[in-house]
This record gives structure tokens, sequence and C-alpha cells, in this order.
């Protein structure tokens, strides 16, 4: 752990770990309390692995390092997000691990399924993940240098069954013609899986 906060705390040592809180789903989470016996730096941080069960299933769906290569590519996010530490990645292993901010420390509230966001965060992330989007989409993505890793979208088995219709109907004239011209088949999209990572 002092390693791993070493660039962003030097001269922090730490010399105690506490799982405080433990929330595994298809990753594996955990908030850790950190004490220390020289310097200084957070209380808490919050540790984000693969659970082995379901890397595969993680990789085939939204790419196993995404989040991982995003947060080591110097790439500017134009939206919140915890301050990110470390991130190691285990290829070999299919294996990752994050050390990053704990959210809640500086106020935040994580929300899950059984405590709904309100509209106005709902439209808050929304406009985050649209400031994201449109600065990466296209070749402003396959043009920039440190998202060469980033696969384009490839359709996959099933995907034709997605009522797209129904979104296209509510979009309606509000975004350009390319996006409703997409369809569950079309593999030419350059966006990437890029912004999937979260």
């Amino acid at each position: 752990m002092t390693a791993a906060l070493a660039r962003d705390y030097p001269g922090a040592t730490v010399d105690g770990v506490r799982v405080a809180l433990r929330d595994d789903g298809t990753n594996r989470r955990a908030r850790l309390e950190l004490t220390y016996a020289a310097g200084s730096g957070p209380a808490t941080v919050f540790a984000k692995a693969v659970d082995p069960e379901h890397a595969e299933l993680v990789a085939l769906t939204s790419g196993l390092f995404h989040e991982p290569r995003l947060f080591t590519s110097g790439i500017e996010l134009p939206l919140d997000h915890p301050a990110v530490y470390t991130a190691l990645i285990d290829e070999e292993h299919s294996d990752f691990l994050m050390i990053m901010e704990d959210v809640v420390a500086r106020g935040s509230d994580p929300r899950d399924s059984t405590r709904p966001m309100t509209i106005a965060q709902v439209a808050n992330g929304v406009r985050g993940l649209a400031r994201m989007h449109s600065r990466y989409w296209g070749d402003r993505l396959t043009k920039h240098p440190a998202l060469g890793w980033v696969e384009p979208f490839v359709a996959f088995a099933g995907l034709e069954y997605a009522p797209l219709h129904i979104a296209h109907e509510r979009l309606g004239d509000t975004v350009p013609a390319e996006i409703p011209a997409l369809s569950g088949t079309d593999s030419s999209s350059t966006s990437g899986r890029a912004t999937s990572a979260r």
C-alpha cells in the first residue's frame, strides 16, 4: 500500500490496513482503512480487482482491462471520477488491481439499485457521460495515440433483438443522424468501448 500511494503521497509509509467494507459483485471491491508510520495520506482508500469467477464474462461484455488501462493512459476524463493512485494489470492471470480515492471521504454517496438517484443526479451523470463521449467519439478516439488499445465496437449475437426502434423514436431529431442510423448488427462504429469502463 505504501508503494501504491507513493506517487500521490511521497513520504507516506503505511503500517496498517484494515478491511472496513467488502462488497463483491462482478468485481471484488473493498474500502480499506489505513494507518501510517510516517508521513500522511488518505484515511481510507477503495480497492477494486477482478472476481475470477466473472473474469471471462467481463472480458466478453466490456473489456477486462479497459478501466485500469484508461486510468494509466494519462487521458483527461471530462467528468467527475475518483483519483486512481495505482492500477496494476496481470494479463497472464486475467487480473487487475486498482487502488483509488474513497469518494465517500469527500462526501459522495455511491448508490445501488435499492436507493434510486434523483432526477438532478441522473441528469448530472448523463451530462458527464455526454462530455466524455463527445470528446472521444469516432475519429476523435481513433486518432488519439493514448487510446490505441481501445477496440472498436463489434456487434454480438442477440444484439439484433434489442428494441432499438423505441430508442430511435424517443431520440427523435435530438441527436446527429449517424446515431439512430446504427443498427443492432452494425460493427462499423468507432466509438469503441473505453466509455464502458466504470
